[in-house]
């Protein structure tokens, strides 16, 4: 397996600040699940694992990194989750990922991401970490937005960081609303 050079940058940029390995992982990608939904999915496989000859699987989390647009300077990188068969030392992903068929996604397994959002859910908003961009050599948070994409400097790439916060959160909609 050959590892993109700007995978290669973001281990090397978030190690620095987490408490374990970063590592690319194979990934055998089953697809058969809802797109957007990375989450549940793997929450889904994880309690129906072990029934009716199903491998035992446990939900992961890390990253997919979008590595097509590194020639153009900059690189998306993806929060994702998905799992892991301990019995075979093998990682699938069933959520539905059709819609980039023609993006290559490098799997980086950050398992301070799963034990962070177990550990803190009740002050995030979600279990899905920021969206983030490489541009002119540093890391951004990314938002979708109406009008695009919106993104904001991160000053590093701490796991408390990486997370949208309930608080931050309603602030946000009233802003909307207002």
């Amino acid at each position: 397996m050959t590892t993109s050079k700007i995978t290669k940058t973001f281990i090397s940029d978030r190690q620095k600040y987490a408490h374990r390995v970063l590592k690319v992982v194979d990934v055998y990608y089953a697809g058969n699940l809802s797109a957007n939904s990375c989450f549940d999915n793997a929450m889904q496989r994880q309690k129906g694992s072990g029934k009716h000859g199903l491998p035992k699987a446990i939900a992961v989390s890390g990253w997919i990194i979008d590595t097509s647009q590194a020639k153009l300077g900059g690189a998306v990188v993806i929060p994702h989750w998905w799992n892991y068969d301990a019995h075979s030392d093998l990682y699938f992903d069933h959520t539905d990922l059709r819609e980039n068929h023609n993006i290559h996604y490098d799997y980086v397994l950050d398992l301070d991401l799963s034990l962070y959002f177990f550990a803190h859910q009740a002050d995030l908003a979600g279990p899905i970490a920021k969206s983030l961009i490489r541009r002119q050599g540093a890391w951004r948070e990314a938002a979708l937005q109406d009008d695009g994409v919106a993104t904001r400097a991160l000053s590093d790439l701490r796991t408390e960081r990486l997370f949208h916060r309930k608080a931050a959160q309603a602030r946000a909609s009233a802003r909307k609303s207002a």
